[in-house]
């Protein structure tokens, strides 16, 4: 059944019908273009099927899915020219009960534009989601905030994106490191492109000094977010406490970006007048091995 809403100059009217519809069943997905030539086409969380939803070529077997054909499409065109709206309701129907929670539904878990600030500026103190949801929720009493520890999640990752500002995250470290007490030292391709960063604090250094005797190289593959593999160098201390010297990601694991790094690594001590270290205690990655007895030759090696 097609029903045709009276013509409007606002799209006030037709939210006023639609947030009904996002609280007591599923909530709205809309696509959005800008205002020329502007048409939404607004339908249910549930409506299609998984079938006719999967990607071209995708070979993998269905697996849960929230999508059981509901019915109902709505849709509101701008007519430029006459400089209204026109809003139809292709199909009213639903094919399944109301919901008893609206907390069940993606679009009334997001967070307003004011918690969003609000979270950023939580996120960025080190609290952690779950005590960041608690904090807002303590600090609006008056708000009904359907967020969940998820939704935070998603959000965290949103302002880490509006951050990097179309950089890669590896140059965005980068560029943080730099403007801190962390001395770097990059390695870019011929493209320009960050291959390698090697980075050491200056408070790693000054207990360098006292404590140069044995090294730990630990060599970690693609685990994090980078995805690119990082060499975290540290020392140990008198109290037999290790700590941190040195980190260095590499995009390759070949032989220049191995002199490369253990170069770097060399360069600490030379340029702060300290002792190369001793003993050097790795785990059985070969080939940084052969290069280290290359750079280090005096240097004993275990594992």
């Amino acid at each position: 059944m097609k029903t045709t809403n009276p013509i409007w100059t606002t799209t006030n009217p037709i939210w006023t019908f639609l947030l009904p519809q996002m609280v007591s069943t599923q909530a709205l997905t809309t696509s959005r273009i800008p205002f020329k030539n502007l048409l939404k086409h607004m339908a249910m969380q549930l409506a299609g099927t998984p079938a006719a939803n999967r990607r071209k070529g995708d070979t993998r077997l269905p697996t849960v899915s929230r999508l059981i054909n509901c019915p109902f499409c709505a849709t509101a065109y701008f007519q430029k020219k006459k400089d209204h709206w026109k809003f139809t309701v292709t199909d009213p129907a639903h094919n399944h009960a109301s919901s008893l929670n609206p907390s069940a539904h993606t679009a009334n878990r997001q967070l307003t534009a004011s918690l969003f600030e609000e979270m950023k500026k939580l996120g960025d103190a080190g609290l952690r989601p779950a005590v960041i949801l608690q904090a807002l929720k303590k600090s609006h009493p008056e708000e009904t905030i359907l967020a969940t520890i998820t939704t935070i999640y998603s959000a965290r990752k949103k302002a880490a994106q509006e951050v990097l500002q179309g950089i890669s995250p590896i140059v965005h470290v980068q560029k943080t490191l730099q403007a801190s007490d962390f001395t770097t030292t990059p390695k870019v391709n011929d493209d320009g492109n960050l291959t390698g960063l090697f980075f050491c604090h200056s408070c790693s250094v000054e207990l360098l000094l006292s404590y140069h005797y044995i090294l730990f190289l630990d060599y970690t593959y693609q685990t994090n977010k980078y995805k690119m593999p990082l060499l975290h160098i540290a020392g140990v201390t008198g109290a037999n406490k290790t700590f941190s010297l040195a980190f260095c990601f590499l995009a390759k694991e070949t032989q220049p970006y191995y002199d490369w790094a253990l170069q770097n690594l060399q360069n600490v001590f030379v340029s702060n007048n300290i002792p190369l270290p001793e003993v050097f205690l790795t785990d059985r990655e070969q080939a940084l091995i052969n290069f280290l007895a290359n750079i280090f030759p005096e240097s004993y090696h275990m594992l």
